[in-house]
């Protein structure tokens, strides 16, 4: 009984072992017949970096590598589904007018984003099966990986279209001229494209795609990666430089100019945290307390994230205010509703500068005082101004900066936070969905500012 039980034992080992070489030599990770991503840093637009982001992972890349990939020449076997790079250039640069730098730029962040294939989706799937999985989901889809919003927009534009949405002219498509809060970006990026594909992996990065990498990473990883997609685009003569005219032509953003404040921010760069964790920014960083600014980092006072409740707001930007949460007993005595503009962004600024700066803060100077003028208000009565945005400072801005729409009237709220980057929080009314009269407080990421927006104190209030 017991040589048996010692026979049995072998055997079993030696299948094992059979079994193992089997598998062994008969598996090729090389082979694949679908493109893959890659994943050595999966949805950086949502923070979730899952490898290192030096420009090491040849390792990962080969493996998703085609066999084509894997027998062709040294000078462009980094270069990830590069079968695909030609459809992209001849729709940017023949079509709109892209330079060739700027579209290796584009290209650099994709390599990263999702390998250069349009079917990639989050987490670490490619392929038309589960791209069809992906359609009804909220993760990152296609090129761009576009995620939350942005994700069902894409899904939207290509089912009017009568098409899929991992279709690589659908993708582009959509990015030109259906991606609202972010083609004016991105027109203004393909305007002021310079010679050094580099830099324009930086400025894309920053101002479209925008995940969680600092600067000088993006430039090493994705930079990096941008260098071999240039020299594989130069010796297929896909170098042609920008046409301004075609670029011009590019559908920009629509905008509500009725109402003080309807900028059109409904779509959010970065929304939810699908990893778990956050990984640290220039933004992250704790933005300290009332009084601390920020710097001005030249960017537009545009709107990066849809208007949210307090309550809705993500974690990665709620950590940053720095403000006490609203009080509404600071509306009592409100002379607001009195005149017609009850929820107006005039009355919260009044409100909320009484609540944080004491009672008796100016509402008006005798005359009309709209949203881009409460500065003067405030510094006829000894207020500091200044270009910085500022944690617990009011604002006034003009379109198209800091939620103004409406060049008559401007815009005003409070400053509720504040980030190392330059970018700040907004915290104000009469803002979509729900403006004047609606009492409505919405929190708004703001992507900087150019010193066109003015910042001011309160002033010596009594107690609250």
């Amino acid at each position: 009984m017991h040589h048996l039980k010692r026979h049995l034992v072998i055997s079993f080992k030696i299948v094992s072992i059979y079994i193992f070489l089997l598998s062994f030599l008969t598996y090729n990770p090389y082979v694949s017949n679908e493109a893959h991503a890659d994943y050595s840093s999966i949805d950086t637009q949502q923070n979730c970096i899952t490898q290192d982001s030096e420009d090491n992972s040849s390792s990962n890349e080969d493996k998703s590598k085609s066999n084509k990939d894997k027998d062709s020449d040294n000078s462009d076997s980094d270069v990830p589904n590069k079968e695909n790079i030609k459809a992209i250039y001849d729709f940017l640069h023949n079509k709109h007018g892209f330079s060739g730098e700027f579209i290796a730029g584009i290209l650099g962040n994709w390599a990263v984003e999702s390998h250069i294939d349009p079917t990639s989706n989050e987490p670490m799937n490619s392929g038309v099966e589960s791209a069809k999985k992906a359609t009804n989901g909220d993760l990152g889809i296609g090129y761009g990986q576009w995620t939350a919003e942005r994700h069902h927009a894409l899904v939207k534009w290509a089912k009017k279209k009568d098409e899929d949405w991992w279709k690589t002219d659908i993708q582009l498509d959509f990015m030109v001229t259906g991606d609202d809060g972010f083609k004016e970006k991105l027109k203004d990026l393909a305007l002021s494209s310079g010679d050094d594909p580099v830099e324009e992996t930086i400025k894309f990065h920053s101002d479209w795609e925008i995940s969680a990498d600092s600067e000088t990473e993006v430039k090493e990883n994705r930079g990096g990666k941008t260098k071999k997609i240039w020299n594989y685009m130069k010796e297929n003569g896909m170098d042609g430089k920008k046409d301004t005219d075609k670029i011009k032509k590019m559908e920009g953003d629509s905008k509500d100019t009725k109402g003080a404040s309807s900028t059109d921010n409904s779509n959010e760069e970065v929304t939810t945290d699908y990893c778990g964790e956050e990984k640290s920014d220039n933004s992250s960083k704790s933005s300290g307390k009332l009084g601390e600014s920020t710097k001005v980092n030249g960017n537009k006072g545009k709107t990066i994230t849809k208007n949210y409740e307090y309550d809705d707001l993500p974690e990665k930007y709620k950590k940053h205010i720095k403000i006490p949460k609203f009080d509404e007993k600071y509306l009592k005595g409100s002379t607001f509703p009195r005149f017609g503009d009850e929820g107006q962004c005039t009355e919260l600024t009044w409100a909320y500068m009484n609540q944080m700066h004491g009672k008796g803060q100016p509402s008006d100077d005798g005359s009309v005082t709209n949203g881009n003028r409460v500065y003067e208000v405030y510094k006829k009565k000894g207020a500091k101004v200044t270009d910085k945005p500022t944690v617990g400072y009011g604002f006034s801005s003009d379109p198209p900066q800091a939620g103004a729409a409406d060049p008559t009237v401007g815009h005003t709220g409070v400053v509720a936070g504040v980030m190392d980057d330059g970018k700040w929080i907004m915290a104000s009314y009469n803002l979509p969905p729900n403006p004047a009269p609606s009492r409505t407080l919405y929190y708004t990421v703001i992507d900087g500012t150019d010193g066109d927006i003015k910042f001011f104190s309160g002033i010596k209030g009594s107690k609250k």
